[in-house]
């Protein structure tokens, strides 16, 4: 994780002016979120950038959730099989980036 972080920062999605930077990281554990991690994820996120965090499974995410943006940006999919709350999480998701698309445009 924290390689993709650092390509992200050194390489930033500057093409599209006005267009909001997100990145959503999907994880089954939060056990190899170390510093290095913890400190590109708020580089980006100083840069702009909107980090939205799903953890997968019933496991404890509280590292992986300090990647996010804040609480609001945080989702937990206890079961994969279960398609009314990964329905639900996606619509929040696409909703919430959906949002700031729109606020970026007023």
């Amino acid at each position: 994780m924290s390689i993709a972080l650092t390509y992200l920062i050194a390489n930033p999605l500057k093409g599209r002016p006005n267009i909001p930077e997100n990145i959503i990281i999907v994880a089954k554990n939060a056990n190899n979120i170390d510093q290095s991690t913890i400190n590109n994820a708020q580089t980006l996120k100083s840069g702009g950038m909107t980090i939205i965090t799903i953890g997968v499974g019933n496991k404890d995410f509280s590292k992986l959730f300090n990647l996010a943006t804040s609480n609001d940006y945080t989702f937990t999919i206890y079961d994969l099989t279960d398609s009314n709350t990964v329905s639900t999480i996606v619509n929040s998701i696409a909703t919430k980036l959906a949002n700031l698309c729109a606020t970026n445009f007023v």
